[in-house]
C-alpha cells in the first residue's frame, strides 16, 4: 500500500464562546499547519510537541475535531495514539468526498449534482438515533415545496439545533425536492438504479477484467431484451409511469400534481397527456431501441 500523508491544522492562541443561537466557536484564534505526516507512524506525542514550536512553554489540553460534527459534540480529546489512528482514519473516510465534490464543480460544472438521501440518512444515523429526527429527514427530504421544508428545519432546529447545523450544511438543492431543478425532469431523491447495477455485478467485479466486461455486456442484453417486452404496450405512458400517475397525492416536477389533474378532468382532459415526454412509451421505445450483437467467441 502507498504511504498516505495528511496534514494537521492547529488552531491555538484563541477562546471558545457560544453565538447567538448557542453553538460552540473558536474564535480569535491562530492557525499553523503540521504537513507531511505518514498515517503509519503518527504518533500523539510528535502532535502534541508540536506545541513548542509554536512558542508556547507546556500544554495543558489537546483535542482533535471528529469531520463534519459541530464543536459542540465533535472534540475528542488526544491523549494516546489509538485516538491519533482514528483521527487519521476518519480523515481518510472523508477526503475522497471532499475532493470529489468540488472535483466535479469544476469538471463539469453545469451538471446537477445531487446526494443520495439514504447515504445522508446512514451517516446522520450513526449521530442522532432519535426516531423523530430521522423520519423527518426523509419527509423533508420528500417535500415538494420551499415553505413546507423551511419549516420543516425549524422544527428540526427546535428538536435538536446540531441534527440541524449538519443537514444545513449540505446544499438544499441536491437532497430536497422542494428545490431541486427542472432541467434533468426527475426527482429521485435516492440512487436506487446505481445501487441495483452494482449488486449485479457484484460478484463479477472479482473476475479478471475480459469476464467482468462480458459478465456486464450479457447483463445489459438480458435487461434490454426485458424492456423491449413493453413495445406491445398500448398508452400513452408505460404502465409504470401510469400507476405513478393514478396514485398521485401531491405535487411532482414531472407529472401534474392532484390540483392540475382536478383542473384538467374539469375541462375534460386527460393527465397523461400533460407528462413531459420523457415519461412516454415512445421516450422509453427510443430509449431502448438498440441492442448489444453477441459476440463470436
Amino acid at each position: 500500500m502507498r504511504d498516505q500523508f495528511i496534514k494537521i491544522i492547529n488552531h491555538h492562541r484563541g477562546s471558545f464562546v457560544r453565538n447567538e443561537y448557542g453553538s460552540l466557536t473558536y474564535c480569535k484564534e491562530r492557525i499553523s499547519e503540521l504537513s507531511g505526516l505518514d498515517t503509519d507512524t503518527l504518533d500523539v506525542f510528535s502532535v502534541r510537541d508540536y506545541y513548542k514550536h509554536l512558542g508556547f512553554d507546556k500544554v495543558e489540553q489537546c483535542r482533535w475535531l471528529v469531520p463534519n460534527m459541530p464543536l459542540t459534540t465533535g472534540l475528542r480529546t488526544l491523549t494516546h495514539d489509538d485516538e491519533m489512528q482514528k483521527c487519521a482514519s476518519m480523515l481518510g473516510e472523508t477526503s475522497e468526498l471532499l475532493g470529489l465534490i468540488p472535483a466535479l464543480r469544476e469538471v463539469i460544472p453545469n451538471a446537477h449534482h445531487r446526494f443520495c438521501v439514504w447515504h445522508l440518512w446512514k451517516n446522520f444515523n450513526k449521530q442522532w438515533k432519535d426516531n423523530e429526527l430521522r423520519g423527518l429527514l426523509w419527509e423533508y427530504a420528500r417535500s415538494t415545496t420551499q415553505e413546507g421544508w423551511i419549516e420543516g428545519m425549524r422544527r428540526i432546529k427546535r428538536l435538536n439545533e446540531e441534527a440541524w447545523s449538519y443537514l444545513s450544511k449540505w446544499p438544499k438543492n441536491a437532497w430536497s425536492r422542494a428545490f431541486f431543478s427542472n432541467v434533468p425532469n426527475m426527482d429521485n431523491i435516492c440512487n436506487n438504479a446505481f445501487e441495483i447495477f452494482n449488486s449485479q455485478i457484484k460478484g463479477a467485479r472479482a473476475k479478471p477484467i475480459i469476464t467482468l466486461l462480458e459478465e456486464v455486456r450479457m447483463y445489459a442484453m438480458r435487461t434490454i431484451r426485458n424492456k423491449v417486452k413493453l413495445r406491445s404496450h398500448i398508452g400513452i405512458l408505460p404502465p409504470i409511469q401510469h400507476s405513478w400517475l393514478e396514485k398521485i397525492r401531491k405535487e411532482s416536477k414531472r407529472m401534474p400534481c392532484v390540483h392540475a389533474c382536478a383542473a384538467l378532468a374539469r375541462v375534460g382532459k386527460r393527465p397523461d397527456e400533460f407528462c413531459h415526454k420523457w415519461l412516454t412509451m415512445d421516450a422509453y421505445n427510443e430509449t431502448y431501441a438498440f441492442h448489444l450483437n453477441p459476440i463470436p467467441g
